[in-house]
């Protein structure tokens, strides 16, 4: 039984519970999946301490006093252990950088490492500092044995800049959730879901400028935490603007998110960064359309069949993308639902945990 380890924020610990934790989560509970293919398992989490969400991809204190508690529990764990593979959820920034340093830990401790990467933007995966980029290119190309992302746009671009083509790997994200297909009332007005942080990356902010010019019947249900104080405050000012056409949820989980999902027409995504997010995902399973943006990998997924992609920030775009849905003929609108809802096919956990074991056994057979 091949012994892997597996370094996640499975606990977010009072941070925002993104994709990453997502993905993670959803791999552990499917665990015994992996013990069928000859993987067992070890789940590590990499958030330590207790954290603000403020303090994300920042150069602060307690996410200092996080990294320092991060290497003594993971070289503890894996002397105790001592596992064949070594696998690091990883994102962007300065957090690649701390679970660079843990990779090379795990390296240096004899294990074969894989750096599984969350984000599909290239610029958003580096710092843009020149040196620095520079040293973490190279602490890839050196400690980590395979590489896995998200698109074949970013795996064709860590080729071009020296990662061997052999160490890297395309695994498109899967959806956990099972939603129920449920008929959507002809008589209501168009039914629009955003899930994921309320923040100005992830376009919250452009969908409901949109909105304000749109004088149709809609109703744009939000669901998820505000990323801090500030935009919560910019966010309620610009929703009082918006009236009955918002309805705000919060952070949902459970039946009360399968319920949103399921009564949705449209899932809207405005994102300005992203990998390949599980909420798209979601939505296909769920059966709505989408509207979203031509970040990450979502071009990769996201195709006319599916739905309308605008740019990051056009806000005359994502008008117009609602206004199409608006004037679609009921019968063409279930025709793409039900289009997306067999499409989810594409993405289960049954075939992502195929991949996964495929690149343990590869990294272990070099």
């Amino acid at each position: 039984m091949m012994q892997v380890m597996m370094a996640a924020p499975f606990d977010a610990k009072g941070r925002y519970r993104g994709g990453v934790s997502a993905v993670a989560n959803g791999i552990w509970e499917r665990a015994a999946i992996l013990e069928q293919q000859g993987i067992r398992l070890i789940p590590f989490d990499t958030c330590r301490i207790p954290r603000r969400k403020e303090s994300a991809g920042k150069l602060r204190l307690e996410n200092i006093r996080n990294f320092f508690r991060l290497l003594r529990d993971v070289k503890q764990q894996l002397r105790r252990e001592k596992p064949q593979v070594f696998y690091m959820h990883s994102s962007v920034g300065l957090a690649l950088i701390k679970d660079l340093a843990t990779l090379k830990l795990a390296k240096k401790q004899g294990c074969k490492t894989v750096l599984h990467i969350h984000t599909a933007d290239l610029q958003q995966i580096f710092t843009g500092k020149p040196s620095l980029d520079k040293k973490t290119l190279e602490t890839v190309r050196e400690y980590a044995d395979a590489l896995v992302l998200l698109s074949r746009k970013t795996l064709d671009r860590f080729i071009d800049l020296g990662i061997p083509a052999e160490k890297c790997h395309l695994l498109y994200n899967f959806v956990s959730e099972t939603f129920p297909a449920e008929t959507r009332k002809p008589d209501q007005p168009l039914q629009l879901l955003f899930a994921g942080q309320v923040s100005e990356a992830k376009g919250i902010f452009d969908a409901m400028a949109a909105l304000q010019k749109i004088d149709a019947p809609c109703l744009l249900h939000v669901c998820g935490d505000y990323e801090d104080a500030q935009t919560e405050k910019r966010f309620c000012q610009a929703a009082e603007k918006l009236g009955d056409k918002l309805r705000f949820h919060g952070f949902v989980t459970g039946e009360a998110k399968k319920q949103l999902f399921a009564q949705a027409d449209v899932l809207l995504l405005p994102s300005y960064s992203e990998g390949l997010p599980m909420v798209i995902l979601e939505g296909y399973a769920a059966g709505c359309g989408v509207i979203s943006t031509t970040v990450g990998a979502i071009s990769e997924i996201v195709e006319k069949e599916n739905g309308i992609l605008v740019s990051p920030g056009d806000i005359p775009g994502l008008q117009g993308a609602v206004e199409q849905y608006l004037s679609m003929d009921a019968q063409a609108l279930q025709a793409q639902q039900e289009h997306n809802r067999n499409c989810s096919a594409r993405f289960t956990p049954e075939r992502f945990l195929e991949g996964l074991a495929a690149v343990c056994r590869a990294v272990c057979e070099q």
